[in-house]
């Protein structure tokens, strides 16, 4: 696949199939870890059940938001919408590192056999392959007007968002669970207060990636006229509450899509309308705070 494409179906396909933690995880498990201690990878399985059938049914429409996927005039006060909000605990196996720590580690495709060696991975496993592909996607050359960043730090990260938003007056927002006791559990969520456009002419937008450490795939988007950020709040069946951060992408029709993008397909939808969508817990989107 030619590097604009990746790229290009990164940036919505993310929402299809990395975003919500039920579809096909693996684990990469490194010796240098305590046994109890795991990273959780995301993996893509294709999911071939949700594509075929009824482009413009009510099942599929049922069966998108459940992946976090979601139609413009879903964010509405009372709509209802089954979905997973996985409440990510962080081990200390799954933090950052200091930028010290990892900038001494090697973090390109070239390096793979050393990176596989520090992390004392097979060299031909399916965790090898995982951290192949996100080296891949790392490396891949940007879509014409898109800035994007593999971050290995907390520092970097943040380095990033302010040289891309113009400013180092940063606000860090992301999907927040209201209630601690969030179960993460797949039910019905209702939106219960009118959900709230963030205005912003750009935002950053930070992935999980599959990795032994933490990093975090970024990339800019236009806002206001091509992208929308809202917070919606949310009420679980059984009292778990949320404020979900939602995504909306206005100017699908200029993409590098498939016409059977399974993604617009699950929520009825085509080429050039509006794709939404939640992110998770453990997924950052950056905007400047004034």
């Amino acid at each position: 696949m030619a590097a604009a494409g990746i790229i290009s179906n990164l940036i919505l396909l993310f929402y299809v199939f990395l975003l919500m933690h039920g579809i096909g995880a693996r684990t990469i498990r490194t010796q240098h870890l305590d046994d109890d201690e795991e990273n959780n990878i995301l993996m893509v399985n294709g999911r071939q059940d949700a594509m075929h059938g009824d482009h413009h049914s009510s099942s599929h429409h049922h069966m998108a938001t459940e992946f976090g996927l979601f139609r413009m005039n879903d964010l509405s006060l009372g709509k209802k919408m089954l979905i997973e909000f996985p409440q990510k605990v962080l081990s200390s196996s799954t933090r950052f590192l200091p930028r010290e720590e990892a900038d001494l580690i090697p973090f390109s495709l070239n390096q793979l056999p050393n990176i596989l060696n520090i992390f004392s991975i097979p060299h031909d496993s399916p965790e090898a392959e995982t951290i192949e592909s996100t080296l891949r996607v790392c490396e891949s050359e940007p879509l014409q007007g898109v800035s994007v960043f593999c971050a290995t730090s907390l520092e970097s990260m943040v380095d990033f968002a302010g040289n891309t938003l113009g400013t180092y007056h940063l606000r860090a927002t992301t999907t927040t669970a209201l209630t601690k006791s969030l179960t993460g559990r797949k039910q019905n969520y209702t939106i219960s207060e009118v959900p709230k456009e963030v205005p912003v002419p750009m935002l950053v937008v930070c992935h999980m990636m599959s990795y032994p450490y933490v990093v975090y795939f970024c990339h800019s988007l236009k806002g206001e006229s091509e992208n929308k950020l809202f917070k919606v709040p949310m009420m679980g069946d059984n009292g778990d509450q949320l404020e979900g951060l939602g995504i909306c992408h206005l100017k699908t029709s200029n993409l590098n899509f498939d016409l059977n993008n399974p993604g617009f397909r699950m929520l009825g939808q085509k080429r050039g309308d509006p794709f939404c969508h939640f992110l998770p817990t453990n997924h950052v989107v950056w905007v400047p705070s004034s």
